[in-house]
């Protein structure tokens, strides 16, 4: 893809989430499974419990920690959780300026293990190539957590569910396709 394209695409997802997030908070979207998140201060760390999700940082940054492993992710960076943990995070980089700002997508081991079914039986992949996927491959999936850089391919993917929102009729068909392509694009990466 084009750097000035995906400039340009950092550039919406950030206008359009303050579009839709006026005020501090976490909002559930139409889409289930998919939250926009704004703060607009820093905060002391806090107990959670996380489930399997994407959580994509447009701005600000945000510190996590999992039993003794610590993880700080920011700017256009992706935070992976791939199973359910109890954390203690808080948004380290906040201000009503520059507020942290960041979707989350629920992640579906279901979609996982049918992309890993698909990838056994599609020709293209077959013993020329290797797996795509798996073990043999040296992906990792279904790790505890970890931060990637995200792809601008996987960018792309969140700014057109993001831009779901405004158009609710196209919701029930084109929503599962791009939280397919986001799955998609988590293995591809070996980011889960």
């Amino acid at each position: 893809m084009l750097r000035g394209y995906i400039a340009q695409s950092r550039a919406m997802l950030r206008d359009t989430l303050l579009e839709l997030l006026p005020n501090e908070g976490s909002y559930p979207t139409r889409i289930p499974g998919f939250a926009l998140h704004r703060f607009d201060h820093a905060a002391p760390p806090r107990p959670m419990t996380y489930t399997p999700m994407l959580v994509v940082v447009v701005q600000g940054k945000k510190w996590v920690k999992i039993g003794t492993e610590e993880f700080i992710y920011g700017d256009h960076t992706c935070f992976v959780a791939g199973v359910n943990a109890p954390v203690f995070c808080c948004v380290q980089e906040a201000s009503p300026e520059k507020p942290y700002l960041a979707l989350t997508i629920d992640l579906d081991s279901f979609l996982f293990s049918k992309f890993l079914m698909l990838e056994r039986s599609c020709p293209v992949f077959g013993p020329k190539s290797g797996p795509v996927f798996g073990p043999e491959s040296g992906r990792r999936f279904l790790s505890g957590a970890q931060v990637k850089e995200i792809s601008d391919e996987l960018l792309d993917a969140c700014l057109r569910l993001l831009r779901l929102q405004a158009k609710p009729a196209q919701i029930p068909f084109l929503a599962p396709l791009f939280r397919q392509e986001i799955h998609y694009r988590l293995l591809l990466g070996g980011a889960v």
